[in-house]
Protein backbone atom coordinates (compact mmCIF):
# COMPACT_ATOMS: atom_id res chain seq x y z
CA UNK A 1 0.00 0.00 0.00
CA UNK A 2 3.03 2.16 0.75
CA UNK A 3 4.48 1.53 -2.46
CA UNK A 4 1.49 2.54 -4.02
CA UNK A 5 0.86 5.67 -2.13
CA UNK A 6 4.58 6.60 -2.86
CA UNK A 7 4.32 6.43 -6.90
CA UNK A 8 1.09 8.60 -7.04
CA UNK A 9 2.67 10.93 -4.64
CA UNK A 10 5.90 11.12 -6.92
CA UNK A 11 3.23 11.20 -10.06
CA UNK A 12 1.58 14.04 -8.95
CA UNK A 13 5.12 16.00 -8.09
CA UNK A 14 5.91 15.21 -11.51
CA UNK A 15 3.00 16.28 -13.13
CA UNK A 16 3.10 19.61 -11.36
CA UNK A 17 6.83 20.20 -12.00
CA UNK A 18 6.30 19.31 -15.80
CA UNK A 19 3.01 20.60 -16.17
CA UNK A 20 3.94 23.46 -18.89
CA UNK A 21 6.09 21.23 -20.89
CA UNK A 22 4.18 17.77 -21.59
CA UNK A 23 1.87 17.12 -24.07
CA UNK A 24 -1.89 16.55 -23.15
CA UNK A 25 -2.88 14.23 -26.48
CA UNK A 26 0.41 12.30 -25.86
CA UNK A 27 -0.34 11.47 -22.19
CA UNK A 28 -3.60 11.04 -22.91
CA UNK A 29 -2.52 8.05 -25.73
CA UNK A 30 -0.43 6.98 -22.56
CA UNK A 31 -3.45 6.14 -20.54
CA UNK A 32 -5.12 4.73 -23.59
CA UNK A 33 -2.67 2.07 -24.27
CA UNK A 34 -1.79 1.57 -20.79
CA UNK A 35 -5.48 0.42 -19.94
CA UNK A 36 -5.27 -1.87 -23.55
CA UNK A 37 -2.23 -3.62 -22.01
CA UNK A 38 -3.60 -3.82 -18.39
CA UNK A 39 -6.66 -5.64 -20.24
CA UNK A 40 -4.93 -7.83 -22.00
CA UNK A 41 -2.80 -9.09 -19.14
CA UNK A 42 -5.93 -9.65 -17.49
CA UNK A 43 -7.63 -11.87 -20.01
CA UNK A 44 -3.97 -13.68 -19.82
CA UNK A 45 -4.50 -14.32 -16.21
CA UNK A 46 -7.49 -15.55 -16.55
CA UNK A 47 -6.71 -17.66 -19.17
CA UNK A 48 -4.38 -19.57 -17.04
CA UNK A 49 -6.31 -19.87 -14.46
CA UNK A 50 -8.69 -23.52 -14.65
CA UNK A 51 -10.48 -22.61 -11.68
CA UNK A 52 -11.77 -19.61 -13.57
CA UNK A 53 -12.23 -21.34 -16.65
CA UNK A 54 -14.14 -24.32 -15.61
CA UNK A 55 -16.55 -21.99 -13.63
CA UNK A 56 -16.90 -19.92 -16.70
CA UNK A 57 -20.67 -20.80 -17.71
CA UNK A 58 -22.00 -19.77 -14.54
CA UNK A 59 -19.65 -16.37 -13.40
CA UNK A 60 -20.09 -15.46 -17.21
CA UNK A 61 -24.00 -15.56 -16.81
CA UNK A 62 -23.79 -13.65 -13.19
CA UNK A 63 -21.46 -11.39 -14.74
CA UNK A 64 -24.14 -10.53 -17.56
CA UNK A 65 -27.14 -10.31 -15.16
CA UNK A 66 -24.84 -7.70 -12.95
CA UNK A 67 -23.89 -5.51 -16.29
CA UNK A 68 -27.38 -5.28 -17.44
CA UNK A 69 -28.26 -4.34 -13.91
CA UNK A 70 -25.64 -1.89 -13.75
CA UNK A 71 -26.25 -0.01 -16.93
CA UNK A 72 -30.17 -0.57 -16.25
CA UNK A 73 -29.66 0.92 -13.23
CA UNK A 74 -27.39 4.08 -14.28
CA UNK A 75 -29.85 5.20 -16.76
CA UNK A 76 -32.71 5.00 -14.10
CA UNK A 77 -30.73 7.43 -12.05
CA UNK A 78 -29.57 9.51 -15.02
CA UNK A 79 -33.30 9.60 -16.36
CA UNK A 80 -34.24 11.24 -12.87
CA UNK A 81 -31.63 13.22 -12.60
CA UNK A 82 -32.56 14.88 -15.99
CA UNK A 83 -35.82 14.98 -14.88
CA UNK A 84 -35.08 17.08 -12.13
CA UNK A 85 -32.12 19.01 -12.77
CA UNK A 86 -32.09 19.89 -17.16
CA UNK A 87 -35.63 19.63 -18.46
CA UNK A 88 -37.23 23.30 -18.82
CA UNK A 89 -40.64 23.67 -17.11
CA UNK A 90 -42.73 24.30 -20.42
CA UNK A 91 -41.49 20.81 -21.75
CA UNK A 92 -43.10 19.30 -18.48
Amino acid sequence: MWIILGILIISIALGYLFRNKLNETRINNFFIYSVYLLLFLLGVSIGNDPSILGNLASMGFLSFIFSIATIGGSILVLYFVYILYFKRENQM
